[in-house]
C-alpha cells in the first residue's frame, strides 16, 4: 500500500493508517509535521523512525533537490533532474503516479524513485495541474537522455 497523504492533517496521520502504508510519499512540511508527533523536528530521523516502526520505505520528495529515499539498507539522495520550472502544480502527484506505476512492475525502489524524479521534473515544466502529467514516453525518454524530450 502506497499513501501519499498530502496534505497532512494539523493532527498528522493517523497511526492505524500508517499500519497498512507499506511506501509513504512525504514532502518536507508533511513529514516535519508527522516528526514532532514522533518526538523528532529533523526530516531524516523521523523517516528513519516509521521505517523502524515497519514501513517498508519513506519518499522525502525535495522539489528541485531531488528526493531522499529512506529504507530498512539506508539513505540514498535520488538526484533531480535540471529543467526549467513554470508551475509546480501538479508535481507531487506525478510523482506519486510514477512511483506507483513504476513499484507496480517491480521495479527496484532506487530506479521507481528515479523514474518518479524525472516524472516531476516534466511536470513543473508545463503549466497546470492536469495538462503537466507526463506520459510515460516522455518520462522515459529524459531517463535515457538525460534532456527534455
Amino acid at each position: 500500500f502506497l499513501l501519499n497523504p498530502s496534505p497532512v492533517p494539523r493532527e498528522g496521520v493517523p497511526s492505524e493508517l500508517l499500519g497498512l502504508t507499506d511506501y509513504l510519499i512525504l514532502n518536507d512540511t508533511e513529514i516535519r509535521r508527522i516528526g514532532l508527533s514522533l518526538g523528532t523536528e529533523d526530516p531524516r530521523q523521523a523517516a528513519r523512525r516509521l521505517v523502524a516502526d515497519g514501513l517498508t520505505a519513506v519518499a522525502l520528495t525535495r522539489g528541485a533537490e531531488g528526493c531522499v529515499i529512506v529504507d530498512a539498507a539506508g539513505e540514498r539522495c535520488i538526484e533531480p533532474f535540471a529543467v526549467k520550472p513554470v508551475d509546480a502544480v501538479g508535481a507531487g502527484d506525478a510523482f506519486a503516479g510514477a512511483l506507483a506505476a513504476a513499484l507496480a512492475e517491480g521495479r527496484p525502489l532506487s530506479e521507481a524513485a528515479l523514474l518518479a524524479n524525472a516524472a516531476g521534473a516534466l511536470a513543473v515544466t508545463v503549466e497546470g495541474a492536469m495538462p503537466s502529467l507526463p506520459p510515460r514516453v516522455r518520462i522515459d525518454a529524459l531517463l535515457r537522455d538525460g534532456n527534455l524530450p
